[in-house]
């Protein structure tokens, strides 16, 4: 029998997930569906310091790219293809839609169109093209098991009742379909350990630069390298 404290938990959880998802309709601009089919690479180059987003009148994309970060782009992508992906896009969208690119940029835009750049390879197979929304949805459901003490899946807790269950009913609300069987093996199953540790990656890096932000945590060159260098330690 499920206790009125634990109904209470689960309801104050469905109720912050359901602001939480608001939230980041609102600071995307877009519907949850539409963010969550962001692709890995964007969503890297998103949290990545030093590079910014732009639109043009017509509906093209483009990135304003600092030269610290164009610098460290380019040593980072020579050892992971997350980095040489994220150059790509960069270089292709700037290059298609005539924008401004610091000297560096450039010089690697030419050796990429020319097929000389020494960029990482990529072993093991293709990434998923849903790793947004699975990143979103497990962080979603870890954050509501810590914040109000709920089992993470059923199997640690009462049935229907997890954090799993309340994230899966609240997305269904905005238009996610994630049924309970796929965010539980998201969050446990072995097979994707993978997919955990590049998000854990890309949380961690996350974490850093709101501690710096608060002050809680001194400005270093990591904070400013964006995940790439959560992903370059999670491959030592």
């Amino acid at each position: 029998m499920v206790s009125p404290e634990l109904e209470d938990k689960f309801d104050r959880a469905t109720e912050a997930l359901a602001e939480g998802f608001r939230e980041l309709e609102k600071f995307g601009g877009i519907s949850l569906p539409a963010l969550l089919d962001t692709s890995y690479t964007h969503l890297i180059i998103s949290f990545t310091p030093g590079i910014t987003r732009r639109f043009t009148e017509a509906g093209g994309v483009y990135y304003e790219v600092e030269e610290y970060a164009s610098r460290y782009l380019g040593g980072a992508s020579q050892k992971l293809p997350e980095a040489l992906d994220a150059l790509k896009t960069i270089c292709a969208s700037n290059v298609f839609e005539g924008a401004k690119m610091p000297e560096s940029l450039r010089v690697k835009a030419h050796s990429l169109i020319l097929g000389n750049f020494p960029g990482a390879k990529r072993r093991g197979p293709p990434l998923s093209k849903d790793f947004t929304l699975r990143f979103v949805m497990r962080q979603s459901a870890l954050s509501v098991r810590n914040a109000f003490e709920l089992s993470l899946t059923r199997h640690d807790g009462p049935r229907t009742m997890s954090a799993c269950d309340a994230v899966s009913m609240v997305a269904d609300q905005f238009g996610v379909r994630v049924t309970y069987k796929s965010l539980e093996s998201w969050c446990t199953s072995k097979k994707h350990q993978g997919f955990r540790d590049r998000a854990d990656a890309i949380w961690n890096h996350l974490t850093d630069q709101y501690l710096v932000k608060v002050g809680a945590l001194k400005e270093s060159p990591s904070n400013l390298s964006g995940p790439f260098a959560e992903l370059g330690r999670m491959r030592r």
